[in-house]
């Protein structure tokens, strides 16, 4: 238990060294970032490089990005312009761009950086990619106004191609932009290379007006225009303008303007080129050939300026690690294309046993169903032989109670003939009729007293008087009301008082109903039962006659 104790207590011990180590190391890594956006110039890569190697083993992919950004930072200040644009591209392929916490701000950053960093190395085909990638990943931030910047800067890239067109259409899309973000200086900042596109195209008017917008609502301003090269194209532009438009003497001024303030090869060479252009047309032609001489030069010092080898180094470099990337995407396209070609013959195989282990199943079922089919079927062929055997028993019998029936029934008609032979024979028919049984019987009596005195029955007294005067009814008026569908139990017991001779007053008082509603049904009854329209007393003759016939 001791021991298990002390090695917690270890681990614990371990877990917070690493944690502070870790703490330590990020501190440490948004130091150089804090010198970083200062300006500051990083010389000493010791610190990048021990970042570089902890972040590698033990951070994460937004950590790793930081620190190898910050040691391409500082081979770019050191200007290692080979060792920068390595660091750059670590940086870049650190990122997790699937990550839900990607820090896309600061992937922009890189890529952007990386791509000036092409650019300056006069590759501007490479840069354009990269600048590509710094816009999406700027807009994928939120950064829309810093997106745009990016952007905006592959028409340099585009100019030095020596692709005009692309490079205005880039411009002219930048500036669209950045008004709809309403900063209206960066527009207009814009505006300055466009102006120069328009000039050489013919569109002075247009680039009339780019200018002045350039010039005097832009970034631009007397201190950038002194310290940053860039600014001082300005004076070129105009030079440009003023020699399209014939101005000589304004353009040979700008021009001079250029060359008397720039230092870099790149302006002065432009202002070389524009002043033996203008002298050209003034056909000076001691001007011409002096300044021709001077173009000439300083595009000899601006292409020594880099070094061929240093900048073939750089493009292989790019070369490597854009076909590194591809070879490795490819890898793993193959590796992913393996795994579901493992993942599909695994599935065959699995489907296939488990078709088999189905068709066994199934098999077996159909088998089991085939016997339990034909254990039923000798079940039913035997008690079909005990039912034949049963229904023939039960002919026979049948038979023998249908010769008692016929002979019951010769008997019955015997005996009618009796009773009407006797009926015949003495003169009061009345006595000997069926009716004077029902009207004497104790329940046509009680209802009848009942009716006198204005009290209604009992339901068990209805259903009694029911059964009684059902078995003096004949065959055909039980099938009439009795049998008849459509007939409702109120009606049936109409129709069975007016059979017994019961008056229409007593009717309404045993059945609980008014005199009109009792002629309405009597009507509706005729219709029913027989027919055809008529009168309550018509109905009640029609009963009555069956009554009639039933005496014999």
């Amino acid at each position: 238990m001791k021991l298990f104790n002390y090695l917690l207590t270890v681990l614990f011990c371990m877990a917070v060294w690493a944690c502070n180590d870790h703490q330590q190391m990020l501190s440490q890594l948004e130091e150089l970032e804090r010198q970083n956006l200062a300006d500051s110039l990083m010389t000493n890569d010791s610190l990048a490089l021990s970042l570089c190697d902890y972040f590698d083993n033990h951070g994460t992919p937004n950590e790793r990005m930081r620190a190898h950004y910050m040691l391409a930072r500082t081979y770019t200040d050191r200007g290692e312009a080979p060792q920068a644009l390595e660091e750059f591209m670590k940086s870049i392929e650190s990122a997790d761009t699937t990550a839900a916490d990607c820090d896309f701000s600061k992937l922009s950053r890189v890529c952007g950086q990386m791509a000036q960093l092409l650019f300056e190395n006069n590759l501007p085909r490479n840069a354009i990619s990269v600048f590509r990638d710094a816009y999406h990943y700027s807009s994928k931030a939120g950064e829309g106004a810093i997106a745009v910047e990016y952007y905006a800067q592959q028409a340099r890239c585009y100019y030095d191609l020596n692709l005009p067109d692309s490079c205005a259409f880039i411009e002219n899309n930048a500036i669209t932009m950045f008004l709809a973000y309403g900063d209206t200086l960066s527009a207009n900042t814009e505006k300055g290379p466009v102006s120069y596109l328009l000039a050489k195209r013919g569109d002075y008017s247009k680039a009339r007006a780019y200018l002045d917008s350039y010039e005097s609502q832009s970034h631009l301003n007397k201190q950038t225009i002194e310290h940053i090269e860039n600014w001082k194209l300005l004076y070129y532009y105009k030079g440009v303008y003023y020699q399209g438009i014939s101005e000589c003497d304004s353009a040979l001024f700008y021009y001079y303007k250029t060359l008397n303030t720039s230092q870099s090869p790149n302006n002065i060479s432009l202002a070389c080129q524009g002043l033996y252009e203008t002298y050209s047309m003034l056909h000076k032609s001691d001007s011409v050939a002096k300044y021709a001489v001077l173009y000439a030069s300083k595009i000899d010092e601006g292409m020594k300026v880099s070094s061929t080898a240093a900048l073939l180094s750089i493009q292989h470099l790019y070369d490597y690690h854009s076909y590194k990337s591809a070879a490795e995407s490819k890898a793993i396209e193959a590796m992913r294309s393996k795994q579901r070609n493992v993942i599909l013959a695994l599935s065959l195989v699995l489907t296939l046993i488990v078709s088999a282990y189905v068709f066994y199943r199934l098999r077996k079922y159909i088998r089991l169903v085939k016997q339990r089919i034909r254990a039923k079927y000798f079940s039913d062929i035997h008690e079909y032989s005990v039912v034949k055997d049963a229904l023939r028993e039960a002919k026979g019998k049948n038979a023998f109670h249908e010769h008692l029936a016929i002979r019951a029934q010769s008997n019955l008609e015997d005996f009618k003939k009796d009773i009407e032979n006797t009926q015949n024979k003495y003169s009061e028919e009345d006595c000997w009729g069926l009716s004077d049984v029902l009207q004497n019987s104790f329940i046509v009596m009680l209802l009848r007293d009942k009716a006198a005195k204005g009290e209604k029955p009992t339901d068990q007294e209805l259903v009694e008087f029911r059964n009684k005067v059902s078995l003096f009814l004949p065959e055909t008026l039980t099938t009439l009301f009795m049998k008849k569908k459509g007939i409702s139990t109120k009606e049936k017991y109409i129709c069975l008082f007016v059979f017994a001779r019961f008056s229409p007053k007593e009717i309404c008082i045993l059945m609980g109903t008014k005199s009109a509603n009792l002629s309405n049904t009597r009507k509706r009854l005729n219709r029913k039962l027989f027919g055809s329209d008529g009168s309550a007393k018509e109905f009640d003759e029609k009963i009555l006659g069956f009554s009639q016939i039933s005496h014999l």
